[in-house]
């Protein structure tokens, strides 16, 4: 036989035992090569002819997900005689084809990455590693789109709220460096909210009314003062955060609107508390520069009416005041919202008011010089002035509501103590 080959020759001699008669029936089949076994003369070849089942295998057992043509015809063959062991092989022939697919460095390949899970935990090591990566996706995700949500990942244990302790002064160092007119605002707005806790401006206006109108140097000093606190201001009321890009024309209508929404619930939410604010000040000033001193009702409503025009001027002398106040809306700083209207209004309603009440006709106390402004010590009463061109000067204020031309009579001229009357008359009056 040729190398390569394969063989199934059975040895050329073969004993067959009866076991019935226990006859040794041995029958030598053995054949002389020298001899024709049919009786014809001439050498014969002793070189088997090729059968179907014993053709070499070439190729691997499995291709394109079929078996190989070579290996079917053995596989039927088994089959017919051991349904069993053929379907055993033959799934193990498929099983290893897949194997080799799916792992081509065979068992080797295995068992490195058998190791390297090993190395990482096992399937415990996984999850922990797959938590761990969506948590730094959700941060990501956080951190480009620029959501304050981030600075609670960043600090959410004690050792984590440390180290960004250390970086925090150079991430403002780095944010003012990237946005100089942002850091600027962010740290006037600061300042401000501390000057105006402590009524700064206010006292600088007080001080500029004690100050000798003939000491230039000082009013020059004051003025000076106000100057940089109104720079201040202005600085202030930048963005400190960079104007959004715009978005897409095919932005979801419904997200705007639920957008719009909440910017109008929380308009009407900081609008009721800064309404309560002015009222708990608005009662104390009335309490301290009336007491219990009952009104009637026109005197009151005449006393609200100027009241609301003064405290409208006097905040209005401060031209950053409204703008300053929808700087903190649209940051949603609501606690320096709040501060920011409290100072203003500590000052200006108490002022407001006690004008309002004089210029009324109304005395702080009862008797008989109430209503009526008393001299300074050592002073001589002062004069009532010139009438303005035009009007008539008369001993008391007219009636707001029944007597004064509320479309010609104008917010200022009631202030300066001027009105035009319905009749067409234009009058003026002393104010306390």
């Amino acid at each position: 036989m040729e190398e390569g080959l394969i063989t199934t020759d059975a040895p050329v001699e073969t004993s067959v035992e009866s076991t019935a008669t226990g006859v040794d029936t041995h029958v030598d089949t053995q054949v002389d090569a020298s001899e024709p076994a049919d009786g014809s003369t001439g050498p014969q070849s002793t070189e088997p002819e090729p059968q179907p089942d014993k053709q070499p295998i070439t190729g691997p057992p499995i291709v394109d997900g079929r078996l190989n043509p070579a290996i079917k015809p053995i596989l039927e063959k088994l089959k017919a005689e051991n349904p069993q062991a053929e379907k055993a092989i033959r799934e193990a022939l498929f099983r290893e084809s897949r194997l080799a697919k799916e792992l081509p460095g065979g068992l080797q390949e295995l068992q490195q990455l058998r190791q390297q899970i090993e190395e990482i935990g096992g399937e415990d090591g996984i999850h922990e590693i797959t938590g761990e990566l969506n948590g730094w996706r959700s941060f990501d995700e956080q951190y480009t789109s620029g959501d304050p949500k981030v600075l609670e990942f960043l600090t959410e244990t004690p050792e984590a709220a440390a180290a960004f302790l250390k970086i925090a002064p150079a991430a403002f160092e780095k944010f003012r460096e990237l946005n100089p007119e942002g850091y600027g605002a962010l740290v006037c707005q600061t300042f401000l909210a501390d000057m105006m806790q402590e009524r700064v401006p206010l006292l600088l206006e007080r001080l500029g009314d004690l100050l000798p109108q003939d000491n230039p140097k000082a009013l020059e000093i004051l003025k000076a003062l106000q100057g940089y606190v109104q720079r201040i201001h202005g600085y202030a009321s930048k963005q400190v955060v960079p104007p959004a890009t715009a978005k897409p024309a095919g932005d979801d209508p419904r997200a705007k609107e639920l957008e719009a929404r909440e910017t109008a619930l929380r308009r009407t939410e900081w609008r009721s508390e800064s309404a309560s604010l002015h009222k708990r000040l608005y009662e104390t000033a009335w309490t301290q520069q009336l007491g219990d001193r009952k009104l009637t009702n026109e005197q009151r409503i005449t006393v609200q009416e100027i009241y609301g025009l003064k405290l409208q001027k006097l905040i209005a002398t401060n031209p950053k005041f409204n703008e300053t106040l929808q700087r903190y809306f649209a940051n949603g700083q609501k606690d320096g919202f709040m501060k920011y209207i409290e100072s203003a209004y500590r000052d200006a309603v108490p002022k407001a008011l006690k004008t309002a009440i004089a210029q009324a006709g109304i005395g702080a106390k009862s008797g008989p010089t109430a209503g009526k402004p008393v001299a300074a010590p050592g002073k001589a009463s002062p004069l009532p002035p010139k009438p303005a061109t035009g009007f008539k000067l008369v001993n008391k204020k007219p009636n707001v509501q029944t007597e004064v031309d509320r479309v010609n009579t104008t917010p200022d001229m009631l202030l300066k103590g001027q009105a035009i009357l319905k009749t067409g008359e234009r009058v003026t009056w002393r104010i306390s």
